[in-house]
């Protein structure tokens, strides 16, 4: 009688899971998931900052749960589970709060959402293949062009077999699809090719197409978060690492929604008269207490701003979530298009939400405008629907002739004696 293996204890065992049936399953996966789900909620209760949390989650748990899955099906339920445990460990303990927006809200580099995990490790088992077997390369395309034609009748894109099948699968889920060449195209953004894009930039490519679709479906789910298309997710990472663990957590509070205004408690019955506890005020979300309150104002230590007449930002600017910058330098940091006159705002307000405040601001403001929309033309891209991140990628990967403005040619002779003199005279 042969004995079990010791390696059946641990908790990463190697192998995935061989499914030979016509429904996806993936057992050795999903039991490694639950595993993984148990070590997130365990992590919930560790008293470590917030920061290790984040290491524990990149360096152990979802390596661990989701070992193997660039060959095997994921569990939507189970994968379910362990973003909602994985949230639960590092986001605010509230109702209210988005999960999602927790993913956001790291200061890691990287992305801890599993979902987005799973892609980029199909995107780069699909690269290591075919890098380390060249002559595996034209069977990979061959697979990819009969699920786009429908052509494998073992198997679609919604209900996969192998890995080019799971990658496929992974791409759609986040709105893009895949080329018989090979790349990963969406609309509005610039394609990523699989095969000839640097390593190192592969994974933050394809990381970053995820999150951005992210963004968009967490708009749709939240009411403070209306409007938004993407998220800046440099900003946020930057905000993160710059504040303190209090300061964070109460950050992560309001940018996720989690944070309780009077109103809401009113919703529930907590609160009896739904107007602010400290100067008397109706209140109709969280952002009376974070802009509009005198006597919080009163106590700011810094004021640089208490002179933006709030009326004009969008809420989730008022949560604290910056947006991407937007392509209409004649507009609002975040593409509001509408004028907003001198009558209706101070000159500082203006100056700090990205309008022009003076007649040669203007000027310059509507000459490069115009330059901007003249090259985003040459390249088919439509400035209504792209931002600056979007349309700069995309002119970037346009392999014609360059079109941004460039140095003037200098037609000039070298001089004839070398310049020695230090203080360039």
């Amino acid at each position: 009688m042969v004995s079990k293996s010791l390696l059946s204890a641990t908790f990463r065992d190697i192998g995935t899971n061989l499914n030979l049936s016509a429904a996806p399953n993936g057992k050795t996966l999903s039991d490694r998931t639950v595993k993984a789900i148990a070590m997130a909620k365990r992590l919930r209760w560790f008293a470590i900052p917030q920061k290790f949390k984040e290491q524990i989650v990149k360096a152990n748990i979802l390596p661990a749960g989701l070992y193997g899955v660039e060959a095997s099906w994921a569990n939507s339920s189970t994968l379910k589970s362990l973003k909602a445990a994985i949230a639960n460990a590092l986001g605010p303990r509230s109702a209210r709060a988005s999960s999602d927006m927790v993913f956001v809200n790291t200061s890691c580099s990287g992305d801890l959402d599993p979902e987005i995990y799973i892609l980029s490790q199909r995107v780069q088992a699909i690269r290591r293949i075919i890098a380390k077997y060249p002559s595996k390369q034209s069977k990979v395309q061959s697979i990819v062009g009969k699920y786009l034609d429908g052509s494998c009748k073992q198997a679609t894109i919604s209900n996969p077999v192998g890995p080019v099948g799971l990658l496929m699968h992974s791409v759609e889920q986040m709105g893009a699809k895949i080329t018989p060449d090979l790349r990963i195209v969406k609309d509005n953004e610039a394609d990523i090719d699989i095969l000839h894009m640097p390593w190192q930039h592969l994974k933050k490519a394809t990381v970053e197409l995820a999150a951005n679709k992210r963004a968009v479906d967490v708009t749709d789910q939240r009411s403070h978060l209306k409007g938004l298309n993407e998220i800046d997710n440099q900003i946020v990472k930057k905000i993160i690492n710059r504040l303190g663990d209090k300061e964070a957590r109460v950050y992560n509070h309001i940018s996720t929604g989690g944070a309780w205004s009077e109103a809401h408690l009113q919703d529930i019955g907590l609160s009896e008269s739904g107007t602010c506890t400290h100067c008397g005020g109706e209140v109709h979300d969280i952002s009376h207490v974070l802009w509009s309150c005198p006597v919080v104002n009163k106590h700011r230590k810094v004021e640089d701003l208490n002179h933006l007449d709030p009326q004009l930002l969008p809420t989730y600017i008022k949560h604290g979530v910056p947006a991407a910058m937007s392509s209409n330098i004649e507009s609002t940091f975040w593409g509001q298009v509408e004028q907003v006159s001198n009558e209706q705002a101070s000159a500082d307000t203006l100056k700090a939400i990205g309008i022009p405040t003076t007649n040669r601001g203007k000027v310059v403001a509507s000459c490069k405008n115009q330059e901007v929309k003249d090259v985003l033309a040459t390249c088919n891209i439509n400035p209504a629907s792209n931002n600056a991140r979007q349309a700069f990628q995309q002119i970037k990967a346009n392999k014609q002739k360059p079109h941004l403005a460039m140095p003037y040619r200098c037609t000039r002779l070298p001089p004839a004696d070398i310049n020695v003199y230090t203080d360039g005279s």
